[in-house]
Formats: C-alpha cells, structure tokens, sequence
C-alpha cells in the first residue's frame, strides 16, 4: 500500500539521516530548516511546519533550539513586527556544504540500482502525487505548496 511505503520511507530515512547528522550535531529537522532557509530565505512558519510535519508549536520550539545552538537568529519582521524572520548565522551557512553533501548522499543511497532515468520518473511521480495528497486538503495548503515550489533543489 502506498501509505505504508510512505509512511516506512519517511520514519527510517529520518533515522538514517538522524544517523548521518550526527558528526555535525544536528538532526533532521534541523537540516530541513537549515535547507530552506538557504534556499529560500524568507521560507515562513507555516512553511516549515509543512516541511516538518509537525505544527506551529513544535517548530518554534525547534527555531528556537537551533537559536541557542547559535544556527540562526530570528528578528522582527519588516512588515509585520509580530512576526518572527529566521536568519542563518555564519555557523549555520558554512554547515550548509556538509549538510546539502550529506543529503547527496543519502539521496544517493536510496537510489542505489536505479538509472538516472528512472530517478527522474520517480521525483516527476512524487510531485504529482505530493500535489494530489495536497489536493485533498485544499486549498488552506496552497501558499506552502508555492513556497515549497520556490525552494531551489528541495
């Protein structure tokens, strides 16, 4: 069933990334957030909340780890001083080389046995039905599937 195979997917690789990260001191989330933020540096809470899996809570509780572990400073928001902007520090941009090697690898590990042809089909079968999952939602999920869509080599 394409859930369980989902589900499975997502729970272990997590682990093994967790496993990868750890010379680094960072784990999964922190990488996710890390990734974004270099792509994307305006990426939202609510983007990372969809990124993460995990709600509004739990994803400033991480922002804020990642502060103390000095990865990143949130400022007031520009136009809205309610608002939090999350900034990468000078630690965290110069982790980001580690981190995108260390995705490269694990990517390349789960791909091991299949042709850069089918690695293609599969990222162009994952959106689709990423975007149908979405779909199902509605439309409350529309500006983070944008925001997803702008991160450069997500």
């Amino acid at each position: 069933m394409l859930i369980c195979d989902i589900s499975t997917t997502h729970k272990y690789g997590k682990m093994s990334l967790d496993i990868m990260l750890e010379p680094y001191s960072l784990c999964w989330q922190e990488m996710v957030v890390l990734l974004a933020l270099d792509g994307k540096p305006d990426s939202s809470q609510s983007l990372l909340t969809v990124l993460l899996q995990t709600d509004k809570g739990n994803v400033s509780k991480l922002l804020h780890k990642m502060e103390k572990k000095a990865l990143l400073f949130r400022k007031p928001g520009i136009l809205d001083k309610r608002q939090k902007d999350n900034v990468l520090t000078y630690k965290a941009q110069k982790l980001i080389p580690e981190v995108k090697k260390v995705m490269t690898e694990w990517e390349s590990f789960c791909f091991r046995g299949l042709s850069p042809k089918e690695i293609e089909l599969f990222s162009k079968i994952s959106q689709v039905v990423f975007k149908n999952t979405m779909d199902l939602i509605g439309s409350s999920m529309e500006n983070a599937i944008t925001e997803i869509d702008e991160i450069p080599n997500k």
